[in-house]
């Protein structure tokens, strides 16, 4: 009989682009700077071509993306906050509504409305990916099965991280949390 687990996996969760850069970790400190700082680069190439929100950030600063060489570049932009992402949420979006597949409202705890939070299969795929390294590192596979507890019924955005990289492992994903019935 095949292996379910890794037949459904990659159907799942795409592959992240940033496996390309796996051994990341390894490099030297000037290595992973040069790769940071193209990353970066074509990071906010992107956002400053199609998110109203960064555009706007970009001009009110004066900050030209392209003359960013490092992170050190960004200390004339001002960070980016919650009531940001309440007041302007829209604008954040930098790809066509249809690409959206997961939409996760806060809790609102810090503040009076959840905010919702959209995101792609694309980037549902890095958090997948994030985790999948973590918990790759200490051993997590096929044999193991995790008590997922980090609030997935609450919006705990880590906690659906948590799941999709034990997913990607093949291990089995138990999901848990203040809301379930198993309390």
């Amino acid at each position: 009989m095949p292996d379910l687990n890794s037949s459904l996996v990659p159907d799942l969760i795409a592959p992240c682009p940033a496996a390309e850069h796996r051994d990341l970790e390894r490099c030297s400190p000037g290595e992973a700077g040069a790769v940071q700082a193209e990353l970066l680069r074509r990071q906010l190439e992107f956002v400053s071509g199609h998110s109203p929100f960064y555009r706007d950030l970009f001009r009110k600063h004066d900050f030209d993306w392209r003359s960013v060489r490092s992170l050190g570049d960004l200390t004339g932009l001002p960070c980016t906050g919650k009531s940001d992402l309440s007041e302007r949420n829209g604008e954040f979006l930098a790809v066509p509504e249809a690409e959206i597949v997961d939409v996760c409202l806060t809790s609102a705890t810090t503040s009076d409305a959840p905010c919702a939070l959209m995101q792609t299969a694309s980037d549902l795929s890095r958090i997948a990916y994030n985790e999948e390294r973590a918990f790759g590192m200490i051993g997590v596979g096929p044999a193991n099965t995790m008590l997922v507890c980090a609030a997935l019924d609450r919006c705990f955005m880590a906690g659906l991280a948590y799941f999709l990289g034990g997913v990607r492992l093949g291990a089995r994903m138990v999901r848990a949390g203040s809301g379930s019935a198993a309390q």
